[in-house]
């Protein structure tokens, strides 16, 4: 046991150690502090919304047919005759249900009757005009256009088989339940339009042809084509106002090879 000389001095040590205890104790909830700060910082940096891998290439191919952000325009082609996994999503329709071009990729159909149902929510009442088409199916309709119109305009507004976005089983041609101003440019100033340009990536759909870009993405402005790309990549192209072929640095598909 130890033994002081005085009560001074007893006193004195008593106070040195209630400092140094007092230290650590500062020191330690500090330390801790600043580790939920970093633990929170990683956390948010891996929440952060990223379009790329860790080699900074894009998270999914851009060439592969069945990937979410597979990219078709004149210059990128699809395998001959693909067919995607397809469903029909339950949604106020133009057609029947069992019609090839009332049908969607099982991600795009789900995530399409999410956006219906939103939309009727908010007093939107909007139809689902087309989606897949075949290679078959396009070839028809692209030659009824050149026939009709010529190729030189037809390409302006219509893919050549192989070519399409709908083939894809991603895109979905959305129209008024009036039908006011079916798949035409003026459909941008319906009150229908203007929502989707407005909320269409919360469900993970873009605009894909976009007014003014036809010398990137090869065809007129399309206000009723939305592209499914993700939630992720939609809100990036919504908030950049790019084209996936901007976005990804990809040349412009104004013209065929």
């Amino acid at each position: 046991m130890l033994k002081f000389k005085n009560k001074k001095s007893f006193r004195q040590i008593y106070l040195i150690m209630i400092l140094v205890v007092s230290c650590l104790l500062i020191l330690s909830i500090y330390s801790d502090s600043q580790d939920k700060e970093a633990d929170n910082s990683t956390t948010q940096n891996n929440n952060a919304p990223t379009t790329t891998n860790e080699n900074g290439q894009p998270k999914y191919s851009l060439s592969k047919a069945s990937s979410p952000w597979v990219i078709v325009n004149k210059k990128r082609p699809l395998p001959q005759n693909y067919v995607p996994e397809l469903v029909n999503p339950n949604v106020p329709r133009t057609g029947s249900p069992t019609s090839e071009n009332m049908m969607l990729s099982p991600v795009a159909s789900s995530k399409l009757e999410e956006l219906f149902k939103q939309a009727s929510k908010d007093g939107i009442n909007i139809r689902f005009a087309s989606g897949y088409r075949s290679a078959s199916t396009q070839a028809g309709l692209y030659n009824s256009y050149v026939t009709n119109n010529g190729q030189t305009n037809a390409d302006k507004f219509s893919a050549r088989p192989g070519h399409s976005e709908h083939q894809t089983g991603l895109a979905a041609d959305i129209v008024s339940q009036t039908n006011y101003c079916y798949l035409e440019q003026c459909w941008a100033e319906t009150k229908e339009s203007q929502w989707l340009a407005d909320n269409a990536h919360k469900f993970g759909f873009a605009v894909r042809y976009l007014q003014d870009k036809q010398n990137i993405t090869g065809y007129d402005y399309e206000p009723w084509h939305l592209r499914y790309f993700g939630v992720q990549l939609a809100t990036e192209l919504y908030k950049s106002k790019l084209t996936a072929e901007e976005y990804f640095n990809l040349p412009p598909a104004p013209n065929y090879n």
